[in-house]
């Protein structure tokens, strides 16, 4: 089969909601390059057909329900719940359509294929599992909203569930690293959520190593290739963005925010913070 055009039949009974012109056009949607996207609770009366090579690629994920692809080579995929659909621009046309007795709920994303935030591993197409249905449906209708709701916070509160959107998209597909990348990631998130629970106490490399379960070489190297800094200097970012916010959202003095991060007295505290932000702790809190 070959399709000369795109065509969607949308059944009596559905649920779809497409992002505006405004959602689109905003600056994180547009520097992504995102063409069209939008959220659907879709009937088994449902059914899309699109072209092959057609300039932008296709992201459909399954929240629930199940939808049905069927691609010009004859190749007939299911994606279930928790399933995402990836169509290369260049790529075969396909048609999709709701199967089974339950509705099909899907977030989809159309995205010309000049862009850099997004380029598939697939020459043509490609059934990947994804995570964090709920957070992923949450953040996206919470763009919709925010489409309609127009007060004058709007536009920044759009933008954030867009960042937030795009971020956790790219870490439940698992498109911005390799297995070996995201692998060492994950087993140091233990290590930093300690560390900053307990940011106000000395952390020397011969402890994170301990807490880690590496050696110095290994967790130096992991570190120099996650963060392009040392474990030291990691700390030392914590520990200073800790005392940012101590010093906006706190009537604590220097020295007391000093001493909440670890430092031994005001002074090398306000060294550091120089150093690192380009700034007195004092300047900061009066900027902020």
């Amino acid at each position: 089969m070959h399709y000369q055009k795109e065509i969607v039949h949308e059944p009596a009974l559905f649920d779809k909601r497409h992002l505006s012109s405004v959602t689109i056009n905003s600056p994180t949607f547009a520097a992504a390059r995102i063409k069209q996207g939008g959220y659907g609770i879709l009937d088994s009366d449902f059914w899309l057909q699109r072209i092959a090579k057609r300039g932008f690629h296709v992201i459909v994920l399954t929240l629930s329900g199940k939808g049905r692809y069927l691609l010009e080579d004859g190749t007939e995929l299911i994606a279930d719940a928790g399933k995402a659909f990836v169509s290369w621009s260049g790529g075969q046309g396909h048609h999709e359509e709701t199967i089974g007795a339950e509705p099909w709920e899907m977030i989809w994303l159309t995205i010309w294929d000049d862009t850099h935030w997004f380029t598939p591993d697939c020459p043509d197409w490609e059934i990947i599992p994804f995570s964090n249905a709920e957070i992923l449906r949450s953040l996206f209708l919470g763009i919709l909203k925010e489409d309609v709701y127009l007060d004058r916070h709007s536009t920044q509160a759009m933008d954030l569930f867009e960042r937030l959107f795009l971020i956790h998209l790219e870490r439940s597909l698992g498109w911005t690293e390799s297995t070996a990348t995201k692998y060492n990631r994950t087993r140091l998130v233990p290590l930093w959520e300690l560390v900053t629970s307990h940011i106000g106490k000395e952390w020397p490399v011969e402890l994170l190593c301990k807490e880690a379960g590496m050696s110095r070489p290994q967790l130096s190297r992991i570190c120099q290739e996650l963060y392009k800094k040392g474990p030291g200097e990691m700390v030392r970012e914590l520990k200073m963005e800790h005392a940012k916010v101590l010093l906006c959202n706190t009537a604590l003095t220097i020295a007391e925010v000093a001493s909440e991060i670890g430092y031994g007295s005001a002074a090398n505290f306000t060294t550091a913070f120089l150093r690192d932000q380009g700034c007195t702790p004092g300047d900061y809190r009066k900027t902020q």
